[in-house]
């Protein structure tokens, strides 16, 4: 075998055996934690380990596992976070009027929440509204500037929409380019983004 295959293959390994060794981890931590508490570091964990769910399509266990924490606390107490992530799941699981129930809550309390905003778009998507996706985001980019997520969800939503527009596809092009800039100076230039993005 040729070492940089090996190499690649080694890797992958390792970066297997990190993600597997995650997973439990934070199915311990999840399942061991009894009581549910408003602690933005509890809130964290049910995110991350819902997000790790989802990368494995295994949509009803993060439902499950979001509804339990949204149960138990009053909606108010509830992290946003959560709630959005809730919906993303929920928009896996065509269960699109629920999803925009919690998005709408979310704005409602926090009109600039970015995650939302993206949520949303993501769910009109679904629905088959990319007119509806790209105007909302359109939207958002106009009231809260130029977000890294929403710019490149909106890229997203023209490179999917529109094959046959070239001017659509080009701006499409020049916004994943943005993101990416952007992107490269938040992680080389951290204090000097903070006041630009």
């Amino acid at each position: 075998m040729h070492c940089m295959q090996l190499y690649i293959k080694l890797y992958t390994h390792i970066c297997t055996q990190i993600y597997k060794h995650s997973v439990e981890l934070l199915h311990e931590a999840v399942n061991g934690n009894k009581t549910i508490s408003a602690d933005i570091k509890n809130f964290k964990l049910f995110t991350r380990y819902s997000k790790l769910l989802r990368q494995q399509d295994r949509y009803s266990t993060a439902e499950q596992l979001l509804r339990k924490i949204v149960a138990r606390l009053p909606l108010q107490s509830v992290n946003h976070n959560v709630l959005i992530e809730l919906a993303q799941v929920l928009t896996q699981l065509n269960n699109t009027d629920q999803a925009i129930k919690l998005i709408d809550t979310v704005l409602a309390l926090d009109p600039q929440h970015i995650r939302a905003h993206v949520a949303i778009a993501l769910v009109h998507m679904k629905q088959g509204s990319k007119g509806q996706a790209e105007r909302g985001l359109r939207e958002a980019i106009r009231r809260l500037g130029y977000k890294s997520p929403l710019v490149y969800q909106l890229a997203a939503v023209l490179h999917t929409s529109y094959h046959d527009n070239t001017e659509k596809l080009k701006e499409a092009e020049n916004l994943y380019v943005y993101t990416h800039y952007m992107h490269t100076l938040t992680h080389a230039y951290p204090h000097t983004c903070t006041l630009i993005c």
